[in-house]
């Protein structure tokens, strides 16, 4: 996690001309504001990427943090009220624009829910770089605690069913906190 003095994982927000989406997942023609992991949801999202609904409700939310907000910043139930959307389309439109490097999400939260500024609007608050989730710090924290096993442990491990594997590398994984 950055102190406030590091920002190197921020940049300005673009001059890009309206409608011009961020998307940070996937490279050149094959990028995207990203999607649940559904059929459906990939196909909402592409259409919304290609017909310019991302570019707007992007614009919308700078437009909201530059003009409405000042410093204060907005969380995701802030952006719903002022918006109308649902949860799914707020929280997407802020991660994409934190992935994409456009917004930073501060350490601190307002009722319960990250707060999201421009970069312009730090002032020297902490800030956290986006991430991986928790189930992949999680997995990658069982591969390397799995390097580790004897062969004949990896073995029985191997064996036991998914559930109860996951079961105990949550209680392994606990443990290490």
């Amino acid at each position: 996690m950055p102190d406030d003095k590091d920002r190197s994982h921020l940049r300005s927000i673009p001059t890009d001309p309206p409608g011009q989406a961020i998307l940070p997942y996937g490279e050149g023609e094959n990028a995207n504001s990203g999607w649940s992991g559904t059929d459906t949801s990939e196909d909402r999202a592409k259409r919304a990427d290609l017909g310019g609904l991302t570019a707007e409700r992007q614009m919308r939310v700078i437009r909201l943090l530059r003009t409405m907000t000042h410093d204060h910043g907005i969380t995701v139930a802030e952006l719903r009220a002022a918006t109308g959307w649902h949860h799914g389309v707020a929280s997407s439109a802020l991660s994409t624009l934190h992935k994409g490097q456009q917004i930073a999400r501060l350490a601190e939260k307002r009722g319960r829910c990250h707060i999201y500024v421009l970069p312009s609007q730090v002032n020297g608050r902490e800030t956290q770089p986006q991430g991986v989730n928790q189930r992949e710090r999680l997995l990658e924290d069982c591969y390397a605690l799995l390097q580790g096993l004897d062969p004949h442990a990896l073995r029985f491990f191997t064996e036991i069913d998914r559930r109860e594997r996951t079961r105990i590398m949550n209680a392994i994984y606990r443990r290490r906190e």
